[in-house]
């Protein structure tokens, strides 16, 4: 019937056309009819060519037909629906011809259904492009359920197992961080105790290892704070310990001479020395290279006078200076104003060999010096003044015969007037001497004080007798 109709359609213009038709014999599957309209130039139909084969027979079904028949060792059955939902092809000759009543669309999809002895079918209906046919495959659903099983359980098993070399080497793992860990805080007790000697061993690249680099360098920078406080402590001790100049600059000189400087000078201001027939030092120096950078004192002084800080890192690059070739000049350079009180006393800079980038650290460090030397500076000046003042009036008292009259701003009119002859007077000037000179060397700094006690020194021992 689908053939004769083929021949009416062929003959009204439709030149090629594809039927199935039912097998010949029962044994046999359906097959595939194939008309093809011969025309001659006029565009009439003259002939027609139709061609039969079966579906097992034809090359381009063949893999269909292997597929579909897969399902029989799942269990399951396929079919090839034509356009009429009979199944021309099924992988259970039986049903060959019988009429689809499933669910069917122009889309491929998975839907539940139920068998005749009432078992759990999972459908596959998936429509044929450019025909309409369809392809329905059909499995238990407990023959899926069991295949899933199947598959599932040798990836669990694996998974499992998986699972238990990870937690083996998880635990190996754990156990060497661990233990670098506990090392690593006992390291860090140490540090907290304040036993900041012993470095700590760093091996790798992994976290543990930069957590171990990071206390080092914690570590590192805690003993080098307080080497930086004892040292400014011993500074502190050396300025309160003596009036002199000398020894009060010292201490600061060699702390700023552990920081790896070759030369270290302290240059003062010729402005607040006092005017004495004794020639007072106005440069301290210390290192390897005392003198050999003396030629910089003045510009050095010059130009802090109108900058706090000097940093120069490389002095060849620098303009601030004018460096003769001629003379031994250091590659790297650090200044200090001396200011107490908003009094300029002279600078205290450090020469380096080689350059050196100065770290924040090492600037404040040097800045706390230089004001530790400015303090010391401020003193001495103070004590020189006084001490000046004193000889003057002690040059007076001893060469006056009368009576001498101290007066001052802040403190009424003093009137020590000797009482003893002349012998007795000199012998009386002479411990005077003494007893300022033992005084001069127990004066503090406050300049004020210090003329004070003296007053009041001169007028006890007139006082006497």
């Amino acid at each position: 019937m689908d053939e004769e109709a083929g021949i009416l359609l062929a003959r009204s213009g439709v030149l090629t056309q594809i039927y199935s038709i039912p097998p010949a014999t029962l044994e046999e599957v359906s097959r595939v009819s194939f008309m093809v309209a011969i025309v001659d130039s006029f565009g009439n139909v003259q002939r027609i060519l139709i061609g039969r084969t079966t579906l097992e027979s034809n090359p381009l079904t063949l893999p269909l037909i292997e597929s579909l028949n897969n399902m029989r060792d799942l269990g399951g059955s396929g079919m090839l629906l034509n356009e009429n939902n009979r199944a021309i092809y099924h992988s259970d000759k039986a049903q060959l011809l019988t009429a689809y009543t499933g669910q069917s669309g122009n889309e491929p999809f998975f839907y539940d259904d139920t068998a005749s002895d009432g078992t759990r079918l999972l459908r596959y209906y998936q429509p044929v492009l450019g025909r309409p046919w369809a392809i329905v495959l059909t499995v238990p659903a407990q023959r899926a359920q069991q295949l899933a099983l199947n598959i599932a359980m040798p990836l669990a098993l694996m998974i499992i197992l998986l699972a238990v070399v990870a937690l083996i080497s998880l635990r190996f793992g754990l156990r060497v961080v661990t233990g670098s860990l506990r090392s690593l805080a006992a390291e860090a007790n140490r540090i907290a105790q304040g036993n900041l000697d012993n470095p700590l061993q760093i091996a790798g690249e992994d976290e543990v290892a930069q957590l171990r680099r990071a206390f080092e360098q914690m570590r590192i920078g805690l003993q080098a704070r307080l080497d930086e406080i004892n040292r400014l402590l011993r500074v502190s001790q050396g300025v309160a310990s003596s009036p002199e100049m000398e020894d009060a600059v010292e201490p600061v000189l060699d702390a700023i001479l552990s920081t790896g400087a070759n030369s270290v000078r302290v240059v003062l201001s010729p402005s607040i020395l006092p005017d004495t027939f004794i020639e007072l030092p106005s440069r301290f120096t210390v290192g390897a290279s005392q003198d050999a950078y003396a030629h910089l004192d003045d510009q050095i002084l010059d130009l802090a006078q109108s900058h706090e800080k000097i940093v120069l890192p490389n002095l060849t690059r620098s303009r601030e200076l004018i460096l003769d070739s001629s003379k031994p000049q250091p590659l790297a350079l650090l200044a200090v104003a001396l200011r107490h009180e908003n009094r300029y006393y002279g600078v205290v800079w450090a020469g380096y060999e080689q350059p050196r980038k100065f770290s924040d650290s090492d600037v404040r460090f040097v800045t706390t010096l230089a004001g530790q030397a400015a303090l010391a500076v401020a003193n001495a000046h103070l004590y020189l003044n006084v001490e000046a003042s004193r000889r003057q009036l002690e040059a007076i008292i001893n060469s006056t015969p009368g009576p001498v009259i101290v007066t001052g701003p802040p403190q009424p009119p003093l009137d020590c007037q000797p009482r003893r002859d002349h012998r007795a007077r000199s012998g009386h000037g002479r411990r005077q001497r003494q007893g300022n000179r033992e005084g001069g060397q127990t004066q503090t700094a406050a300049g004020t004080a210090a003329k004070r006690h003296l007053r009041k020194a001169i007028c006890r021992d007139h006082a006497l007798g």
